[in-house]
């Protein structure tokens, strides 16, 4: 016993704890009271477990866990506060009262009414200004006595998140603006479950379709109501794209590339030009369940391509024309010679020739007359829709039929004209094409050298270099310089007399040739001299 005269011992059963005390009354008497301690104990021993809980708790959660009284009279009081605040909004050494003082004050008043008020759970949002600083404070009713409510809660640090949500979002805009302003027209599908998943504006501008139109019916209404010719293209075989993808995987910049047409919902038929690219990761499991669609109206470029075709050939047409016509002359007496002399023949049958004779003269004399006719006809011909040449053509026979359409003009302007090398050639080449080629580069010689005294004539000789055959056209007069030579294939310009000539005569040479897979151009040397390039092999 101590010197009160008293003594505590604590006794442990395996029913519970309890506390026997002792009290010296006199020499002869002892009280002694016993005390049930085991609530007691068990409370401390919940306590302790709790404490140690919200320890863990701490350190695993992201945020840092605090503990708040609500009393009777609605006062806050903080009762526990994790010392990880500062490493959770970053902000080192940072405490409660610095992090309540620095949420300004109207945040730091919603706060508090957010507590006062809160009859079950609560969630708020803030943010701190220097440094910059989003939180978010999550909290639950833990207990409720007579002295009031007690809230466990945590605060989290969501700067992070924020920003990135902010990035997204901006993103997002950013994106939902290029792809709502931009004039191509964009779309996402999902082949799988044949749907759009997007429509861009533009794409319900270029078919007439709205987007919810678009939303609703899906791949069947490209399918089955805009194009004009639906199993020619990708989208009548979406059934095989889909396996296509998972068998192959392609890889990510993987594109199928088209031209369509589709009969607008006016009406109208429009050209477009489709990219379908597909979305996502080669190796992910979706991959080609989901497209990009871009599509360009390429309508009116179509036409005016279209447009442009035409007119050249209306140029190649028109200059063919004043060809004729600057040899019309020519041609008459290559016509009107042969049928003199068939006259004259037919008129002296009796006095000077015998039958057999007459006859074979006449004949050759008519098919002499049929040549230039034929040779004629077919130089004016519309070479428009007939391409640059699917098969070969007699080198031989193009060069007798242009050679006879100026024949007498030659002659009578007493200019040789040489043709060497392998006329067994035959290159791939539209024989108009050819022919109105050769005979502008003749024509041009001609009203360059006719008037010259000395030397006239006009060379061709014919090589072959790999797959290519050479002509070299050259003729008696003197070349100009580079510069001017290659001037001459500049449209309207020219140095013949004014008057003279289309002024497009060796620009739509080259574009003939081009057209054919062949090449003009001048090359240097003491007389004007061309060096023409014919392909011996189709041009595909």
């Amino acid at each position: 016993m101590n010197s009160s005269g008293s003594l505590a011992v604590n006794i442990s059963t395996e029913t519970g704890s309890f506390e026997v005390s002792l009290f010296s009354i006199n020499e002869q008497s002892v009280l002694l009271t016993l005390e049930d301690r085991t609530g007691i104990k068990n409370l401390r021993r919940q306590k302790q477990v709790l404490d140690d809980a919200i320890k863990l708790i701490d350190h695993a959660h992201p945020g840092a866990l605090f503990q708040v009284r609500r009393g009777t009279d609605n006062m806050m009081s903080l009762e526990f506060a994790s010392p990880r605040l500062g490493e959770v909004m970053c902000i080192p050494g940072i405490t409660v009262e610095d992090f309540v003082a620095s949420i300004g004050d109207s945040q730091r008043h919603n706060l508090f009414e957010t507590f006062r008020n809160c009859q079950d759970e609560l969630m708020i949002r803030g943010e701190i200004e220097s440094p910059k600083r989003y939180w978010k404070i999550m909290a639950n009713i833990l207990d409720r006595d007579e002295n009031g409510t007690v809230f466990l809660g945590v605060l989290e640090n969501s700067t992070a998140r924020i920003s990135q949500m902010n990035q997204l979002e901006y993103t997002t805009n950013f994106l939902r603006s290029i792809t709502t302003n931009i004039p191509i027209g964009i779309s996402i599908s999902d082949i799988e479950t044949r749907r759009y998943l997007y429509v861009n504006p533009e794409l319900s501008h270029i078919t007439g379709y709205s987007e919810e139109e678009f939303l609703t019916q899906g791949l069947a209404l490209t399918k089955d109501k805009l194009l004009v010719d639906p199993e020619e293209d990708f989208f009548g075989r979406l059934d095989n794209l889909r396996s296509y993808f998972l068998s192959h995987r392609p890889p990510e910049d993987f594109a199928i590339k088209g031209i369509v047409r589709i009969r607008a919902k006016s009406g109208d038929i429009r050209v477009l030009n489709i990219i379908f690219r597909p979305l996502g990761k080669s190796d992910h499991p979706d991959y080609g369940k989901s497209f990009i669609h871009i599509t360009e109206d390429i309508t009116d470029k179509v036409s005016l391509e279209d447009q442009r075709r035409n007119d050249e050939i209306m140029l190649v047409q028109s200059n063919k024309m004043a060809e004729l016509g600057e040899m019309a002359s020519c041609l008459a007496h290559e016509i009107n010679n042969p049928l003199s002399i068939l006259t004259h023949l037919l008129e002296d049958l009796a006095d000077k020739y015998s039958a057999d004779e007459i006859f074979e003269k006449s004949f050759q004399t008519l098919e002499r007359i049929t040549k230039i006719v034929k040779a004629l006809t077919s130089f004016a011909r519309d070479t428009g829709d007939e391409g640059p040449g699917d098969e070969p053509v007699s080198l031989k026979q193009i060069l007798d039929d242009t050679l006879l359409l100026c024949h007498n003009k030659l002659t009578n302007a007493h200019i040789e004209i040489d043709i060497t090398g392998d006329l067994t050639l035959n290159p791939f080449i539209n024989d108009t094409m050819l022919s109105q080629v050769l005979l502008n580069l003749i024509n041009n010689s001609f009203d360059a050298i006719q008037d010259n005294t000395g030397e006239k004539h006009i060379r061709l000789a014919i090589s072959t270099l790999k797959n290519k055959i050479q002509l070299s056209f050259s003729d008696s007069g003197a070349a100009p310089d580079v510069e001017t030579s290659q001037k001459w294939f500049t449209p309207f310009y020219t140095s013949k007399p004014k008057g003279k000539g289309t002024r497009l005569g060796l620009t739509i040479c080259k574009n003939l040739l081009e057209v054919a897979g062949g090449d003009i151009r001048p090359v240097a040397a003491k007389n004007t001299t061309f060096l023409i390039t014919l392909p011996i092999w189709p041009n595909r």
